[in-house]
């Protein structure tokens, strides 16, 4: 078993934050996906990307509302900093499931708005 002190555990939550914020001057993003690929809706975080660390648990900013500009069902999610580059991919899933990207409906609509009310990352 290894176990952190929170220091690392804090250091290791805000290096997801630097990778977001990596490009110069565009922010990162969170886009949602469809089984493809396809990107279906894109939500841009502040920058810089992080609202503090407490404990575990890392906050981000709360992105930007946008447009879906893809009708699909959401597959996957990713974070990327502001140029696109990958930062992290993870699975999507219904309020309420274990997926670490939950949606209030996997159905997307061209034109409905994607909106994020809060993003948070803990580490156990």
């Amino acid at each position: 078993m290894i176990e952190f002190a929170p220091s690392v555990i804090a250091d290791r939550l805000q290096a997801l934050t630097r990778a977001l914020d990596a490009h110069d001057t565009l922010p990162g993003a969170l886009q949602v996906l469809d089984s493809t690929g396809a990107v279906l809706a894109t939500a841009t975080f502040p920058r810089p990307s992080s609202a503090g660390v407490v404990g575990n648990t890392l906050t981000l900013g709360t992105p930007t509302a946008s447009t879906v500009g893809t009708t699909g069902t959401a597959n996957a999610a990713k974070f990327v900093d502001g140029a696109g580059v990958l930062v992290a991919r993870m699975s999507v899933g219904l309020v309420g499931s274990n997926a670490p990207v939950q949606l209030s409906a996997l159905q997307l609509y061209a034109g409905g708005e994607f909106a994020v009310s809060v993003a948070t990352l803990a580490e156990a």
